[in-house]
C-alpha cells in the first residue's frame, strides 16, 4: 500500500510530460482539439496579420517539440486577418483607375451607373463607404457617371419660335434658330428640328430649330426677244425648269412665257415658252 500511495503521489506532484505539437498555420479549432487530446490548454491572443488567414495560428509558445507537463497551457497568437484600412479617395478617377485603386488597397469594387450633369461620362461620381477604417476585402460601392440624363425632344413643329424655344429650354435643351424656306409652314413657325422630334438626347444638348421664312419664290425673268437657247439658260439659272415650247417649226425667238415675266413662282416651277 505504501508503494501504491507513493506512485499516486508522484503522478500528482510530477505529472507526465507531453511533447508540444506544431500548431502554427492550422486553425484554432483544430489546435484546440490537438491540445485537448494531449491534456493541454491554451491562452490566446488575437492580432492582425496580412499573411496568415483569419482564425489560423500565427505563433505559439512553447515552440513545437518542447516537453511540458499535462495540464499546462500554451500561448497562442491567432490571426484576425489583415488590419482594417482606409478607403482611398476616388475623386476624379475613371472607372478603370478606381477599380485598380481599390484593388491595390485590398477592397472589392461594386460598380453602378448613374446620370450626372456635372461629372464627365465614365468618371467617378461617388463611392461608399468613403471614410473610416474598413475590413480588408470588403466591398466598396462606386457610382460611375453616364453623363447628363437623356431627355426627349418635344413636338414643337408648327409652333412659333418663341413657344418652341420655351419648350426646349424647359426640357433642359439649348435651342438654336435657323431660317429656312417652306411652302407648307407659315412664316415664323417651326418646320423641323435636328435631332428630330422625340429623339433621346443628353440634357443640355443643342437642338437646331428650323423656322419657316415662307416659300422660296423667284420672279420669272423677261426673256422676250431672246433666242430659245438664251431663254432656257436664263430660266434654269434662275432656278426654274423648262416646260413646253410652243411655236412654228423652226422658230427660235421668244415672244412670251407662261407664267408671264415678273410673276412670282416657287423655285423649281416649270415655265412654258412661246416662240415666233
Amino acid at each position: 500500500m505504501i508503494g501504491v500511495s507513493a506512485a499516486l503521489g508522484a503522478f500528482y506532484f510530477f505529472p507526465p510530460k507531453e511533447k508540444v505539437p506544431s500548431l502554427v498555420g492550422i486553425s484554432y479549432t483544430r489546435a484546440q482539439a490537438e491540445l485537448k487530446h494531449l491534456g493541454l490548454g491554451s491562452y490566446i491572443k488575437r492580432q492582425y496579420n496580412s499573411s496568415v488567414p483569419k482564425g489560423d495560428i500565427v505563433s505559439q509558445k512553447p515552440f513545437s517539440g518542447s516537453k511540458i507537463a499535462q495540464g499546462s497551457k500554451i500561448y497562442l497568437d491567432i490571426s484576425k486577418g489583415p488590419a482594417p484600412r482606409s478607403v482611398p479617395s476616388l475623386s476624379g478617377e475613371t472607372q478603370a483607375s478606381a477599380i485598380q485603386s481599390l484593388a491595390n488597397a485590398g477592397f472589392v469594387s461594386h460598380v453602378s451607373y448613374v446620370y450626372n450633369s456635372n461629372v464627365a461620362k465614365g468618371s467617378v461620381v461617388s463611392w461608399s463607404p468613403n471614410q473610416g477604417l474598413q475590413p480588408n476585402g470588403s466591398t466598396v460601392n462606386v457610382n460611375i457617371s453616364q453623363g447628363p440624363p437623356l431627355v426627349s425632344i418635344p413636338n414643337i413643329v408648327g409652333q412659333s419660335y418663341s413657344q418652341a424655344s420655351a419648350s426646349l429650354t424647359q426640357a433642359g435643351l439649348s435651342p438654336v434658330e435657323v431660317k429656312v424656306f417652306s411652302s407648307t409652314v407659315a412664316v415664323g413657325n417651326v418646320v423641323r428640328t435636328t435631332p428630330s422630334i422625340s429623339s433621346q438626347v443628353p440634357q443640355g444638348s443643342t437642338v437646331q430649330v428650323d423656322v419657316s421664312k415662307g416659300p422660296n419664290l423667284v420672279k420669272v425673268p423677261n426673256v422676250g426677244g431672246d433666242s430659245l437657247t438664251q431663254a432656257k439658260s436664263i430660266l434654269t439659272s434662275a432656278g426654274l425648269k423648262i416646260g413646253n415650247v410652243y411655236g412654228p417649226q423652226g422658230s427660235s425667238v421668244i415672244f412670251g412665257t407662261n407664267p408671264s415675266a415678273g410673276q412670282s413662282v416657287l423655285v423649281g416651277s416649270y415655265v412654258d415658252l412661246y416662240t415666233i
